[in-house]
């Protein structure tokens, strides 16, 4: 059997005519595997005008440990002897199993945020995020397949995005994001180039009349180096028409670019990359 009580306390203030305001919280948690746990948050926002606001945050957060890291066997993989021991490959597969651990522990992060919003224009908005995070006791597993906190790390990054509404029936949004990961620990190398640095995305909507629009987006990916996967463009477009308040008809394509593209390549080389196909689907709703 399993437990799980939490609770969540929350206090806000404005100071200097609601000019600033602070924000402090926490959330309390007691459960089966890791006893007592605390998630405390302070946020912080200025807005000297109505066109501008500054905005930052520092946050505890804790993942607790499942039930099959605890007190499962778990096969994680199925491997070639033969490859192993360097040799070419038999066909022959065996089972490599993860010892569960009873001392593992929460992982832990804490993180801190900065941001910046302005209404630049009357048609421009634009938004600016910063963070680091620094992660503690992260999950992972040795070489001998056993499960353990050995690893820790940080990530930095920030984003920034634009929403640009021209016409009441148009509006375009543009974004880009990077993140920087540096691990130290068991499986620290393919953790830290497990996820893409960069990624970008256009999307645009437009009203074509009352009753008929059409959405586009395009999404750009950068490569993944643990799993092989090249960076890749994706271009979505759908058609929408609104039969009546209550029906609406859609056609939809994904991956419109390229038949087809890799975003995961098996690790340990023992199955086929999973390739994302290009795909149209007709969507019909209805609401009562």
């Amino acid at each position: 059997y399993t437990y799980n009580f939490s609770a969540f306390v929350q206090s806000s203030t404005s100071f200097f005519d609601d000019h600033f305001s602070l924000i402090l919280g926490s959330k309390f948690e007691y459960n089966k595997y890791s006893d007592f746990e605390i998630q405390p948050s302070i946020r912080a926002t200025w807005t000297p005008d109505s066109n501008n606001t500054v905005w930052g945050a520092i946050s505890r957060a804790v993942r607790t440990p499942s039930r099959s890291t605890i007190d499962a066997i778990n096969t994680a993989v199925f491997v070639d002897p033969s490859l192993l021991l360097g040799g070419p490959p038999s066909g022959f597969y065996l089972p490599a199993s993860i010892a569960a651990n009873g001392d593992i522990e929460s992982e832990k992060l804490i993180s801190y945020e900065l941001g910046y919003r302005s209404r630049v224009t009357r048609d421009l908005t634009l938004d600016l995020a910063t963070y680091f995070n620094y992660y503690t006791d992260l999950v992972s597993i040795s070489n001998t397949f056993d499960i353990n906190n050995n690893l820790a790390g940080e990530v930095f990054g920030g984003e920034i995005n634009m929403v640009w509404t021209p016409a009441p029936s148009v509006r375009v949004e543009a974004g880009y994001s990077y993140a920087n990961t540096s691990m130290h620990g068991d499986l620290s190398t393919q953790v830290q180039a497990s996820y893409p640095s960069n990624h970008f995305h256009l999307r645009g909507y437009l009203d074509i009349n009352q009753d008929l629009e059409c959405n586009a987006a395009l999404y750009y990916t950068g490569e993944n180096q643990t799993f092989s996967a090249d960076p890749y463009l994706r271009l979505d477009m759908g058609l929408t028409w609104r039969i009546n308040a209550n029906t609406s008809l859609s056609l939809w394509g994904q991956n419109l670019l390229d038949n087809q593209h890799p975003e995961l390549i098996d690790y340990f080389q023992i199955a086929d990359p999973v390739e994302i196909p290009r795909s149209l689907y007709l969507q019909l709703n209805m609401t009562f």
